[in-house]
C-alpha cells in the first residue's frame, strides 16, 4: 500500500522540505492507519505488529545488518536506491557496501538480541520518516536517512532547530502514536482506575508516594500491554493528560 494513501504530502505547507504538522495531525495520521490494518488496537491493548505493517501494508523491505561497528546507526531509511555501507561480523567487522532498492529499511542487528522495545521504537520511527518525509529525503543528495542510537526522544517541538530534527521529532511522535493509540491509552487508563478505586486527580497527584507507586504500576503495565519500554509508556502519558511524572 503505497504510503500516500494515508498522507498525501502535497497538501501540506513545507518549511525547508519539512511538511507543518503538530501533533494533533500526526496523532489523527496514526490512527487512520490503525484503523484501516488493525481496528481493534484502537480500543484494546494490542502490541502492534510493527514489522508486518511496514512489510505487508506499506511494501517495505527490512534488512537486519551491522551498520556501525560500535551500534550508532540504529535504522536507516532508503528512499532512493543506491549502495549503503555495512560491516561485515564474520571478517571482524570489515566495512563492505551492499545495494539496496528504495524501500528498505536497514535495521541494525544489534536490535534483534534482546532490546525488542528499542527494535519497536526504531522499526516506527522509519516508518514514520517513510510516510512523512518523502519529499524532503527523496530529493537530497543523500537519499537516505539514518537515525542515531541516543539517549533522548524529542518530547517536545520547542527542542528542535534544524529541518533534520524537524524530522526526527515528527518521526518520534508518529512512532509513540502508533505503537500506544491514543484511543487505547486513554481505555487503559479509566480501566486501572476503576480496577484499583482510584480517580484521575488523585492517581495524578504526585506528592503523594502511594500514588507514584500506583502511578508508576501503570506505566510498567502499559509498557508491558503494548510492547514498548516503560520510558516511551510515561512520554506518552505525560504529552496525552498534559502531566509531567518524573523519572
Amino acid at each position: 500500500m503505497e504510503s500516500q494513501v494515508f498522507f498525501n504530502e502535497s497538501a501540506y505547507s513545507h518549511i525547508n522540505g519539512v511538511p507543518v504538522l503538530c501533533r494533533y495531525q500526526i496523532e489523527e495520521l496514526s490512527e487512520r492507519i490503525i484503523k484501516h490494518v488493525i481496528p481493534d488496537a484502537l480500543s484494546i491493548p494490542i502490541p502492534c505488529d510493527i514489522e508486518n505493517l511496514m512489510e505487508t501494508h506499506f511494501n517495505l523491505t527490512l534488512d537486519y545488518q551491522n551498520l556501525q561497528p560500535d551500534g550508532a546507526i540504529l535504522g536507516e531509511t532508503v528512499f532512493k536506491k543506491g549502495v549503503r555501507d555495512i560491516y561485515r561480523v564474520e571478517e571482524t567487522l570489515k566495512q563492505d557496501q551492499i545495494l539496496v532498492r528504495e524501500g528498505t529499511v536497514l535495521v541494525d542487528d544489534s536490535l534483534s538480541n534482546n532490546m525488542e522495545t528499542r527494535l519497536r521504537f526504531t522499526l516506527a520511527h522509519e516508518l514514520g520518516h517513510w510516510i512523512l518525509h518523502q519529499r524532503f529525503y527523496g530529493t537530497t543528495e543523500n537519499r537516505a536517512c539514518r537515525s542515531y542510537r541516543r539517549q533522548h526522544i524529542y518530547t517536545s517541538h520547542h527542542q528542535v532547530k534544524s529541518p533534520v530534527e524537524w524530522t526526527e521529532w515528527q518521526a518520534d511522535t508518529f512512532a509513540s502514536a502508533i505503537l500506544v493509540p491514543r484511543p487505547a491509552l486513554r481505555q487503559s487508563l479509566r480501566t486501572f482506575l476503576a480496577q484499583n478505586g482510584l480517580s484521575w486527580p488523585k492517581l495524578s497527584d504526585f506528592s503523594d508516594n502511594k500514588n507514584r507507586e500506583n502511578y508508576n504500576d501503570f506505566l510498567k503495565i502499559i509498557a508491558k500491554e503494548y510492547g514498548v519500554s516503560k520510558e516511551t509508556a510515561r512520554i506518552r502519558m505525560n504529552k496525552l493528560c498534559g502531566i509531567h511524572f518524573p523519572n
